[in-house]
């Protein structure tokens, strides 16, 4: 009898069909709110331009931040007026407003209640009075909760999962984020908000990694690629909304409740969104398997052949109730392959096979790499001068083609072609840029940018290759393993500018992306695997000749 494999199910009932555009436009909604967590304290955690009421030549009524009377008497730091000092008046009864009534050797520190701001926009800053040089580190600290939420975040919810589905942990992760979200724009204190945003970030961080499980494991081998550039693509349209939302609204509490009420909607998903097709099977759901497959062949109108369902049946009665089965036995060599410590303890069991740990500490290797590049190329940067939230939202916009571009890419270059062509010349481009002359100030930029555009490739690519080298039961875990360690990426690179009087951080950068780029030929090639269900499939990989000799790319 033939055997029976997931992806010959699903092209048999429609690997891209209607049924898999409907999900899809699920998913749109979901990446939108995923991707408000990471980025968000950037506005509401802002820091704020203001400066120090000049009480003899203006009141808090009629003061403005630019009059250029009260200008006079605010000292200047690096060429902007001083935040929160101004010169001390040479006598305290003199209220005029005269030069010769300043002492401009000589500062006071004025009280918070004294304070004129560039604009009504608000942030904790104004509100918790986050004010001044002194609170300065309380609002950094927001961003490191933010960073330590999502690395408690990655494991938790990859094993939630792995364990107890795809789909109960999306619905859990998405209501939670968006109470905590909520909560965070009614918090009285400063200790309240930051609790939520690492609440926040904690819950938050598992839906993207799980958005990407549900997505691949619903789609054939053919459309992965499509669908992976879809969810960067959707990721990228969120950030756009964020900055667009910030940009008009000025208060931060309105701000998030713009962002996080309408997640409301997400309790919906647990009659909208189906499990996991490959997760069911696996986990030995034969019934609501089927549920799922009449369901998508039924909006696909290409309804699941009686012969297959029979097949299942026939698996669950070798596997549940212990009936023997000739036919069973050869189609669990293939599609339920896995023995009783695996079924037991699959993440122990993955991590037992020297090749899975292997893929394991390149996957997490080549994360890290990919953030730490980024988010320092992003730091090092020359400042973009114009509205800041315009230069965000044009920034987010230029990554839907950049995106879009990978999907013709893996095509025709195979998945580690392209990523460890991706960082190889990202890391070339970004070891040259630090030769050329400063005269050649265009060359530069171009260097610059052309190795920022690979990395934001690469980074693309990863999600979609690296969900395609781990078996289903240990899948999501093992995922969020990798992202786990990219972490310390992102902790490392607002550190890289402390190294410019040994080194230029641009080099640094080069050769992390260079070693990402040679631990990639470790990895198996996957374009022409399937997505592995068992640990068995997944040492498969790259087994078969000529496999891994298909690396160049096609014309």
């Amino acid at each position: 009898m033939e055997v029976m494999e997931v992806d010959d199910i699903l092209e048999e009932v429609g690997q891209s069909g209607p049924y898999q555009a409907l999900f899809f436009i699920l998913l749109f909604l979901v990446d939108i709110q995923t991707s408000f967590f990471p980025i968000s304290f950037v506005f509401t955690a802002a820091e704020l331009q203001y400066r120090c009421l000049v009480p003899e030549c203006e009141t808090l009524n009629n003061a403005t931040y630019n009059d250029p009377e009260s200008l006079k008497y605010i000292p200047l730091l690096n060429g902007n007026p001083s935040k929160c000092f101004r010169y001390r008046p040479s006598n305290a009864d003199n209220s005029s407003c005269f030069s010769s009534n300043f002492m401009t050797n000589n500062t006071d520190k004025c009280p918070q209640s004294q304070l004129v701001y560039d604009s009504p926009r608000t942030s904790i800053a104004s509100d918790f009075d986050l004010l001044c040089d002194d609170n300065r580190w309380m609002l950094s600290l927001v961003g490191t909760a933010n960073n330590i939420g999502q690395f408690g975040g990655y494991l938790t919810f990859g094993v939630i999962s792995d364990k107890y589905g795809r789909k109960h942990s999306l619905i859990g992760a998405l209501v939670a984020s968006t109470i905590f979200g909520v909560l965070r724009s009614y918090a009285t204190s400063y200790a309240w908000f930051l609790t939520f945003e690492f609440a926040d970030a904690f819950v938050s961080t598992g839906i993207f990694a799980v958005t990407y499980c549900l997505a691949m494991e619903i789609l054939g081998p053919d459309k992965r690629l499509l669908g992976g550039a879809l969810l960067q693509c959707f990721y990228a349209v969120g950030q756009t909304i964020l900055g667009l939302v910030a940009w008009q609204v000025l208060s931060w509490r309105v701000f998030l409740r713009i962002l996080y009420y309408p997640g409301i909607l997400f309790f919906s998903y647990y009659w909208l969104i189906p499990e996991s097709l490959r997760w069911l099977i696996v986990n030995k759901r034969f019934d609501e398997a089927i549920k799922v497959l009449e369901k998508i062949g039924k909006i696909n109108k290409k309804p699941l052949s009686a012969r297959t369902k029979h097949n299942l049946y026939i698996l669950k009665s070798k596997v549940i109730e212990g009936k023997d089965h000739e036919e069973a036995n050869k189609m669990l060599a293939s599609t339920m392959s896995m023995g009783m410590e695996e079924e037991r303890h699959p993440i122990r069991t993955s991590l037992k096979s020297k090749i899975i740990l292997l893929r394991v500490v390149i996957c997490s290797f080549c994360w890290m790499t990919n953030i730490f590049v980024y988010a320092g190329l992003s730091l090092n940067s020359v400042f973009i001068s114009g509205h800041q939230h315009a230069n965000f939202i044009l920034t987010s916009l230029v990554e839907i083609p950049a995106n879009m571009l990978i999907y013709p890419l893996l095509n025709r270059c195979g998945r580690r072609g392209s990523q460890l062509g991706s960082l190889f010349l990202s890391g070339i481009s970004l070891l040259a840029f630090p030769f050329i002359p400063a005269d050649l100030a265009v060359l530069q930029l171009i260097l610059y940018l052309f190795g920022k555009v690979m990395i934001t490739i690469s980074f693309s690519v990863l999600y979609v290759y690296f969900s395609e080298l781990f078996p289903t039961n240990a899948r999501n875990t093992l995922l969020a393993t990798c992202a786990l360690f990219s972490r310390i990426g992102s902790i490392s690179a607002p550190l890289t500018p402390l190294l410019t009087p040994y080194i230029n951080p641009v080099i640094v950068f080069a050769i992390f992306s260079l070693l990402g780029g040679l631990s990639a030929l470790l990895l198996p090639e996957t374009r022409y695997s399937g997505l592995p269900d068992t640990l068995l499939d997944a040492e498969s990989i790259g087994k078969k000749k000529g496999e891994n000799m298909k690396q160049g790319c096609e014309e």
